[in-house]
């Protein structure tokens, strides 16, 4: 089913803490990973990843940061998976906290969870600190995925935002 999870922003400070997530019912339900974190971009320079993933070559090998809204989760994770992100975090379209996400797919391997609308504009303008908006890349900005030992439903995408050149 789906579960219950927790995003720990580790820093900066501003946004640390402890955020509730939503997980999917799809992808890997046991997962560990940690990489940059890129704003996943499809046609148009649209944030949905309802199309193709248009900077996959800045997504491969980091985790996406997805907005909800439009097509499913199952079909924004996946493009991002064949854009080759090892995981993918969805921010909700709206108030209040993030649900779970359905779907079914038996090809997506890769986590993903969903963090609430406000947490996530928090994220994006940290981000945006960071951002070099010309290359839609990031620079320095870490978010890793843990699943909790011990505690099978609850999954954790801990977050770090470093400071470093802009």
């Amino acid at each position: 089913g789906v579960g219950a999870q927790v995003t720990k922003v580790l820093t900066p400070a501003t946004i640390a803490g402890v955020k509730t997530a939503g997980m999917a019912q799809f992808g890997a339900q046991a997962y560990d990973r940690s990489a940059d974190v890129v704003v996943a971009l499809s046609s148009g320079n649209l944030t949905d990843g309802c199309a193709a993933i248009s900077n996959a070559n800045a997504v491969r090998d980091k985790i996406a940061l997805i907005d909800r809204g439009t097509c499913t989760f199952v079909v924004k994770v996946k493009n991002a998976q064949n854009a080759g992100a090892i995981a993918v975090l969805i921010v909700n379209n709206a108030a209040g906290s993030p649900g779970g996400m359905s779907g079914t797919d038996a090809t997506i391997t890769i986590a993903a969870q969903m963090i609430s609308q406000s947490d996530g504009a928090a994220i994006k303008g940290q981000l945006a600190h960071f951002l070099d908006f010309e290359s839609k890349t990031s620079h320095n900005i870490k978010l890793q995925v843990t699943d909790s030992a011990g505690q099978t439903k609850v999954k954790a995408f801990v977050i770090s935002i470093v400071n470093g050149p802009n």
